[in-house]
């Protein structure tokens, strides 16, 4: 029997159409943002409260979906789940013209979160650890949060041109992302044609089997869990009210116009993009390979930014805030895929989808909380400025929690060397 697990070449294509789940996620989720100030208009519902239906409320069925679907990702593999997800992203897409009221849009979103962002958290990590050599992993994590950006710029680019083309018909603009769901779908159905390779077990299966038992009761699991949704919080502080941010009329925003605000806030997704390809360069030869000060670090700068986009420097101009913009989306890479490598290398494969499951769930549920008070918070001070602050305190929790908590899990690593049926596809 070989004990080394052979990845096949094929994994490169599965990579590729990973990365377009998450740039399809970047687009339907994160990029509904500049469409808030037509739907606060036009239902006549304060920012602050469309953020928390839109944003936040999804949220809280996000983590229903991610709890239920990490068994799932375990039994069939993450390829099947993100395959059947790209299906319902597209029904997800043609409904938004069919929504007539602030409920039912608020209700489709709820449907998006189950849908979309249930899978991609569920199944994350045991794509990673499955497809993906020790080496490769952190690379591949990293690209995969840059096409969130990616997706993100690529429709904050469309927005304006769609915007117009509509006549000013937010609606239509949605369901545009029909688009990339598609694509996705279309990847996806081919990536299920290549054979995967072989899943291992850390032990025998009577030593095995309780595994995930073993690790609920880790504090290090839990620990995890919010650090990812603090990630997913301080992510969300920048780009859910980023449009707002700019767009709305003084003095609760800057009051620019959508032709300069669009543009100006793809400068948060490149960072992210250029991040997102370097992570891995960053963490090992900046970092020295410690996930744990490349992930606390990366929290504390960029609550210190987050706060920086309101100051004077930042909003002299929109060239400025470019620049403040593109420092924190850069910043933003640092803690979320730190984390993410953190749980694949140091969780047995055959509890992986359960394990991040449940981390990536209970993440997505303190994100939803996050975002509700920074909505909250937004509607009571009526100013940016309380809001960023925020996300400062946020930052300095999580580099604390980061440096206490975040320690290489010692009981699955004292077990003997992985045993694998045998290998499968070329090197």
């Amino acid at each position: 029997m070989n004990n080394e697990v052979v990845y096949p070449k094929f994994r490169f294509l599965v990579g590729i159409a990973a990365t377009m789940a998450w740039i399809n996620m970047g687009w339907v989720v994160i990029g509904f943002a500049p469409l808030l100030p037509l739907i606060s208009r036009e239902f006549n519902v304060p920012i602050g409260t469309v953020a928390i239906g839109v944003f936040a409320l999804k949220s809280f069925v996000a983590f229903v979906g991610i709890v239920l679907i990490g068994p799932l990702v375990d039994r069939y593999g993450p390829r099947i789940v993100l395959f059947v997800s790209a299906i319902l992203c597209v029904v997800y897409a043609l409904l938004i013209p069919v929504t007539h009221t602030y409920t039912q849009i608020v209700v489709l979103r709820l449907f998006m979160g189950l849908v979309c962002m249930g899978p991609l958290f569920a199944g994350k990590a045991a794509m990673a650890q499955r497809w993906f050599p020790r080496k490769e992993q952190s690379t591949w994590i990293g690209i995969w949060n840059a096409g969130v950006p990616i997706g993100v710029v690529v429709m904050y680019l469309f927005y304006y041109p769609l915007l117009k083309h509509f006549n000013g018909e937010w609606r239509d603009v949605g369901a545009f992302a029909a688009v990339p769901s598609a694509i996705l779908f279309v990847l996806m159905l081919i990536s299920l044609f290549g054979k995967e390779p072989p899943v291992v077990r850390y032990g025998p299966s009577e030593l095995t089997k309780r595994d995930f038992s073993i690790a609920l009761k880790l504090p290090v699991l839990w620990a995890g869990a919010i650090l990812l949704g603090c990630a997913q919080g301080l992510l969300e502080n920048v780009n859910s009210f980023a449009a707002s941010y700019l767009m709305a009329p003084t003095p609760l925003g800057l009051g620019w116009k959508p032709f300069i605000a669009g543009p100006t806030m793809t400068f948060v997704q490149w960072g992210m993009i250029i991040g997102g390809f370097l992570v891995s360069t960053m963490l090992v030869f900046i970092f020295r390979g410690s996930i744990k000060w490349f992930a606390a670090c990366g929290f504390l700068l960029v609550g210190l930014a987050s706060y920086f986009l309101t100051s004077s420097f930042s909003k002299a101009s929109p060239s400025h805030m470019k620049i403040s913009f593109f420092i924190v989306g850069y910043l933003l890479v640092f803690g979320y895929p730190a984390v993410t490598t953190f749980v694949t290398q140091n969780y047995p494969p055959h509890i992986l989808g359960k394990v991040f499951g449940l981390c990536g769930g209970i993440s997505i549920l303190l994100n939803a909380v996050f975002v509700m008070l920074g909505g909250a918070i937004l509607n009571w001070t009526h100013t940016f400025k309380a809001l960023y602050g925020y996300s400062l305190i946020m930052g300095v929790f999580a580099f604390i929690l980061t440096a206490i908590m975040l320690n290489p899990i010692k009981v699955f690593a004292k077990r003997e060397a992985p045993v694998a049926p045998e290998a499968v596809g070329t090197k």
